[in-house]
């Protein structure tokens, strides 16, 4: 039997409000294999340790 491979991407999250950080694995909400017209990006994300909800940017190159 030959090897098999997949690949996951993973999306860390830092909370506005009380910093902490989180994970999320590569699914289809965020995924860049999927076609624009099944993207259902979030607008708003919500802190798993505070709750605190707001919108989500891309950071590039973090300079703080």
């Amino acid at each position: 039997m030959k090897h098999k491979v997949s690949k996951e991407t993973l999306y860390h999250f830092n909370c506005g409000k009380c910093k902490k950080w989180w994970s999320i694995a590569d699914y289809h909400l965020f995924s860049n294999n999927v076609p624009k017209s099944e993207q259902m990006v979030p607008k708003l994300i919500i802190c798993p340790h505070c709750g605190h909800k707001e919108e989500v940017i891309e950071v590039i190159d973090d300079k703080e």
